[in-house]
């Protein structure tokens, strides 16, 4: 409600969908969205079901270098806030854009995780929530006027299995928006 008041306006009052996502908890107690696909009725954890947090660890560890020398990061995915924070801990001086398409998610996030402080941080420039392709191209717009300098992508795992036509989609705007914004 602080740090971003149309956010909370446009989900306030709003509650998850149980048809879509379930909050459970991994083996080591740390919570976890179970992302149920409509279609199928099939399940996948967002996060290990064993330690998200190791998880989280090797993802950082595997972060390629161009996103290591980058100075401003277009991150895709909050999630419960586990990546964004590993993130943020290890390269405290990266200018972040976040941007998370799936309203249930961060639904989800706001009932289980205290997210205040994490969202509170100053290294987030720009924060937008919400798959409309408006909300997506406002992002981007934003982002690419602020950002002085180098930048990358991060796109969290569990997107790329979840929602691959997103991802390309928000891929395919993040190039025509960086080539707009050279041009």
């Amino acid at each position: 409600r602080q740090h971003y008041p149309q956010i909370y306006a446009y989900i306030r009052n709003r509650q998850p969908d149980p048809s879509c996502i379930e909050m459970v908890s991994s083996r080591n107690g740390q919570p976890n969205l179970m992302v149920i696909n409509q279609e199928t009725g099939g399940r996948m954890a967002f996060y290990s079901q064993y330690n998200p947090e190791r998880e989280v660890g090797e993802w950082l560890d595997s972060l390629s270098e161009t996103v290591r020398q980058a100075e401003h990061v277009l991150f895709c995915g909050l999630g419960l806030g586990y990546h964004l924070q590993a993130f943020i801990d290890a390269f405290p001086g990266k200018t972040i854009y976040l941007y998370e398409p799936e309203d249930e998610y961060f639904l989800a996030a706001i009932e289980k995780v205290d997210l205040t402080k994490l969202l509170g941080r100053k290294q987030i420039a720009v924060f937008a929530v919400g798959r409309d392709p408006s909300v997506q191209r406002q992002i981007l717009e934003m982002a690419f006027k602020l950002i002085k300098g180098s930048y990358a992508t991060v796109i969290l795992p569990a997107y790329r299995k979840l929602h691959p036509q997103t991802i390309e989609k928000l891929e395919t705007n993040i190039r025509n928006n960086a080539l707009n914004f050279i041009a």
